[in-house]
Parts: structure tokens; C-alpha cells; sequence
């Protein structure tokens, strides 16, 4: 047998092997039955901590929203109230200069 027979031979054995093996795991785990686990103490106390921080954290999320909206709201009543103070201010330089030379 050459050298190149054995070499042939030798990967249709692994390849067998390998089937094989894969046959047995899949046979095997199709037989398994499912088991249901029963939360433990610790795992029930680390989900209701896990739940009740969403909760909090969105909580915040909602108030630090709420807090932009009101200053946005200020701010802009702010530059608003700015805006007609300035044109009212405008509107009384601009009569009072024209009222100072006009004649009676």
C-alpha cells in the first residue's frame, strides 16, 4: 500500500469516526427529556432588582425629559418677553425723538 492509499484511507476512517459520533450525540440528546429548573431565591431577588431598576432608570429618563421641556419652554417665553422689550423700546427712542421736533 502506497503511502498515498494510506493517507486516503486514513481520512475516510476519521470521517467515519466523525459520522458516527454525531449520530450518537444526535440520538442521544433526541432522547433526553426536557428538565424544568425551579428559580432559586437568589435568582428571583436578582430579576426583581433587575426589574425594579428599568423601572426607576425610566422613571429618570421621564423626569430629566419633563425638566428639558419646562427650560426649553422658559427659555423661549424668555427671549420672547426679551424680543418685545426691546421693540417696545425701539418704538419709544424712535416717537420720543420724533415728538422733540415737532412743532406745536
Amino acid at each position: 500500500m502506497s503511502s498515498k492509499e494510506g493517507l486516503e484511507r486514513y481520512k475516510q476512517e476519521k470521517l467515519q469516526k466523525r459520522r458516527e459520533q454525531r449520530l450518537e450525540s444526535y440520538y442521544r440528546n433526541r432522547n433526553l427529556k426536557e428538565n424544568e429548573y425551579a428559580l432559586s431565591d437568589e435568582a428571583v431577588r436578582q430579576r426583581q432588582h433587575r426589574e425594579k431598576q428599568e423601572k426607576e432608570q425610566m422613571r429618570r429618563v421621564k423626569e430629566t425629559e419633563r425638566k428639558r421641556k419646562y427650560r426649553k419652554r422658559k427659555r423661549e417665553e424668555n427671549i420672547n418677553d426679551q424680543r418685545q422689550n426691546e421693540d417696545l423700546n425701539m418704538r419709544n427712542t424712535f416717537e420720543n425723538r420724533t415728538e422733540k421736533h415737532r412743532a406745536y
